[in-house]
């Protein structure tokens, strides 16, 4: 049980106290995700309308409230609100409650009603769904086994930032787990976590940029990522730091630490975030393209860069970072035999 205070804001206490009631009165009502028929659940969700239309309490503060019931260990009272939200196509309730169902936790455990509100989640676009989906195909559980639909999975979770998901799909692309090898790309999801403070991603990032084969060497950042990894708990890093920092020079150690400090500085979201640019300035370096050093921040040279890239394929040179510009990289650079092979360690 958290030690914190828990603090609900004015208006709430009608909610809060609706869900503790029912949780302490009523049995659990598990049916279609969608439908809530109970007469007691259908006088809960217009008492809680109304509260609502009240207070204009949004989705989102309803949800930090079941929250603040699970941290004060009242599961059972969580879940009425998470039930009720995920109803009403909330994502992360929807897949919180699915949980609940799968563990028996403030609920009584109900492994098909669970599948069935797991689905729901990912039909609502929860990254954890999709990323407890990719697990699911990875490790073959209650599945056949099958690489490829984990790395489907791994991509939608991945693309919405969950970060445990870019460490797995950015194996799965250096190795060549369930699609075609590519270690940049895989580099690109590793640096995306790495951004997010995922000390096994930071720790694996590192690894590649010390190895420099089929993405370029980079010392200072590798010893930054090492830190950090350090710093967040992988037991591995400690033992590697020593031997990187022991290959810097003053210069390249002046620089680590200033990419310590810049680390989590992810840039603007979307396509033109840090490590998508990153990729695209090696990406370039390796196909003899040289914009200076990948700092992930577009200036002029990473502009002119792309243009000439565009020129040599033969496209409208027009220096924009889109979703066809990484697509025609990748493509360039499987041309150059640049993704078949890489050394894991």
């Amino acid at each position: 049980m958290s030690g914190r205070a828990i603090y609900f804001r004015p208006g709430q206490a009608g909610l809060i106290a609706l869900a503790m009631l029912t949780a302490c009165n009523t049995t659990d009502t598990v049916t279609e995700p969608g439908a809530e028929t109970a007469p007691k659940q259908e006088t809960q969700n217009a008492a809680i309308s109304s509260d609502r239309a009240v207070n204009t309490v949004t989705l989102s503060e309803r949800y930090e409230d079941a929250l603040a019931l699970q941290a004060a260990n009242k599961p059972a009272a969580a879940i009425v609100v998470f039930r009720t939200l995920a109803a009403e196509g909330h994502a992360p309730s929807a897949f919180d409650y699915a949980r609940a169902l799968d563990q028996g936790d403030g609920v009584p455990r109900d492994e098909e009603a669970a599948k069935k509100w797991y689905k729901k989640a990912a039909d609502l676009g929860s990254p954890r769904a999709f990323y407890r989906e990719g697990l699911t195909y990875a490790n073959g559980a209650g599945v056949e086994q099958d690489p490829e639909k984990a790395v489907i999975a791994f991509t939608k979770a991945a693309e919405l930032d969950h970060a445990e998901a870019q460490v797995r799909l950015g194996r799965a692309y250096i190795i060549g787990e369930g699609v075609e090898r590519d270690v940049l790309w895989g580099s690109r999801w590793y640096d995306k976590a790495s951004v997010q403070g995922n000390a096994d991603a930071q720790f694996a990032y590192a690894v590649q940029l010390a190895s420099g084969k089929n993405i370029p060497l980079n010392l200072p950042l590798a010893a930054a990522l090492l830190q950090a990894a350090e710093q967040n708990g992988h037991d591995q890093a400690a033992q590697i730091l020593p031997k990187i920092q022991g290959r810097l020079s003053p210069e390249q150690q002046a620089e680590a630490a200033a990419l310590l400090a810049d680390l989590y500085n992810a840039g603007p979201r979307g396509i033109e975030d840090r490590p998508t640019v990153r990729y695209v300035q090696k990406a370039l370096y390796l196909l003899g393209i040289d914009v200076g050093d990948a700092d992930g921040w577009i200036g002029e040279k990473t502009r002119i860069g792309i243009k000439q890239f565009q020129t040599q394929i033969d496209v409208t040179a027009d220096g924009a970072l889109t979703p066809g510009l990484l697509q025609q990289l990748r493509d360039a650079l499987k041309s150059a035999d640049f993704t078949s092979t890489a050394s894991i360690n």
